[in-house]
């Protein structure tokens, strides 16, 4: 126990660590009185839409993710799911990285039902379906504009394709979920625990209902992704709009599945000097001011700010008022 306390406050601590530091070099590169010259300079009629289009994805996620519950036989409600969601990137402000996130919505989901396997299975898919298409989204148009040799980029989406596409075809096909199975158990596990063997198998069968879902079922939930994203790259293209950022909208796809694929490294505090420092190298090549490009991270991050706070007091109101459950 007190291992595994070091080693998470030593995680803690080295993306702290690593935070602060590539905050402190831009900095020390830009001044911030440009920074803040270019936040300032905002239209903000343009910030208000990008906003509403942010809370829309949220309930577009929960739509979809409604449909993995029910697969589950879990009882949700889209509107209850959102409410999850909100409380998730509440807490997502303070956790480093993407996995402790996923473990705030995973107890979410299982608190009352104690369906822990399916939940978690949940979670997997909904995150597999949308890296899926953001990856697809974002090498299709790289591949389109070309618009400089960037291996490292072009390696990272398709890597971040084929292993999403890998993954799904793995929950949602039958004979290739039964191969990925067989060659699993060709590997010698004995040392790892029974206790996490257990649990990982009851998410694995959990996994199985999925094979169920009709081809409807199946199409709606990647046309619900892509109805995400094309609304986060309308909310990207109103923030630019908003500081004078002029990219072609080909490029803002994606630069911005470039960058959400550099942000899941849990190297920082809530993408926090990650997200700056992939702005002002990937918005250069474009003439845009390293200055602007941070504003831009900075309003990005404002507003999932503003979102999680909400979150924040949907989960002030069940710890201090005794509400309904969240799932209501």
């Amino acid at each position: 126990m007190a291992d595994q306390k070091l080693k998470t406050a030593l995680k803690w601590f080295f993306r702290c660590l690593v935070t602060g530091v590539v905050l402190y070099y831009l900095f020390l590169k830009i001044p911030f009185s440009e920074v803040l010259t270019a936040l300032l300079s905002v239209k903000i009629v343009y910030l208000l839409p990008a906003f509403f289009l942010q809370v829309i994805m949220r309930y577009i996620n929960a739509c979809q993710l409604r449909i993995f519950t029910h697969q589950q036989k879990m009882d949700f409600s889209a509107f209850g799911l959102m409410k999850i969601n909100l409380v998730t990137q509440f807490y997502g402000l303070l956790l480093p990285g993407e996995l402790p996130g996923s473990i705030v919505k995973w107890y979410r989901l299982s608190k009352e039902n104690k369906m822990r396997a399916q939940a978690a299975a949940c979670i997997a898919l909904s995150k597999t379906v949308n890296l899926l298409c953001l990856a697809m989204l974002g090498i299709i148009f790289f591949l389109i504009e070309m618009p400089y040799d960037s291996a490292a980029i072009a390696m990272s989406l398709i890597f971040g394709l084929i292993a999403s596409g890998l993954i799904y075809l793995s929950i949602i096909n039958g004979k290739v979920f039964y191969r990925v199975e067989n060659f699993v158990n060709k590997f010698n596990l004995s040392k790892v625990p029974v206790s996490f063997q257990e649990k990982i198998g009851k998410v694995w069968n959990s996994m199985k209902r999925f094979r169920e879902f009709p081809i409807s079922s199946i199409n709606y939930t990647l046309f619900l992704s892509f109805i995400y994203h094309l609304a986060g790259i309308f909310a990207i293209y109103l923030l630019m709009e908003a500081i004078n950022i002029d990219v072609p909208a080909v490029s803002i796809i994606w630069i911005r599945a470039a960058s959400i694929f550099i942000q899941l490294l849990p190297i920082s505090i809530s993408g926090l000097g990650v997200r700056e420092g992939t702005f002002v190298f990937l918005l250069s090549n474009y003439n845009v001011s390293a200055p602007a490009a941070i504003a831009l991270s900075f309003i990005i991050f404002g507003i999932r700010v503003v979102i999680a706070l909400f979150g924040g007091i949907l989960e002030a109101q069940n710890l201090f008022f005794k509400k309904s459950p969240i799932r209501k």
